[in-house]
């Protein structure tokens, strides 16, 4: 009896191959599995509840959601922080950089963004507070 090759030879799912097909419905199974447990476990977002912003002259706290634009003034010049409901940005700043401008919309809490040269620093909040300030 004459034996018959397979074009290509046997592959990994073909009969004689490292895997059967039960193998591979294992591990689609799995793999499904280990998606939707990382999709229903994952942190939840918490929204913040205040934004408290400390810079050079004082610090405050702003419950929210609220509207609100600020310009403080540091040692390079203005920073103007814009809230608006839950988030919160800085839009302008005289900084050499303006990587503070450039951070975006933050509205999550635990966020911040920091204006190292004009020492201004936006921390969003959750329901637990601050951890701790630093003076």
């Amino acid at each position: 009896m004459r034996k018959v090759r397979q074009k290509g030879g046997p592959g990994p799912l073909r009969p004689g191959g490292i895997f059967s097909l039960g193998d591979a419905a294992v591990f689609s199974l799995l793999v499904v599995l280990t998606g939707l447990s990382t999709l229903l476990l994952a942190p939840k977002k918490e929204v913040a509840q205040r934004c408290v912003i400390s810079w050079a002259e004082g610090r405050m706290v702003i419950e929210l959601p609220r509207d609100t634009t600020l310009t403080l003034t540091g040692p390079v010049g203005r920073t103007t922080v814009v809230i608006y409901k839950h988030q919160v940005r800085i839009a302008q700043s005289d900084c050499p950089n303006r990587l503070c401008v450039r951070s975006g919309t933050k509205e999550r809490a635990g966020s911040v963004i920091v204006c190292a040269p004009n020492r201004v620093v936006v921390q969003l909040v959750g329901k637990g507070g601050l951890d701790a300030i630093t003076r």
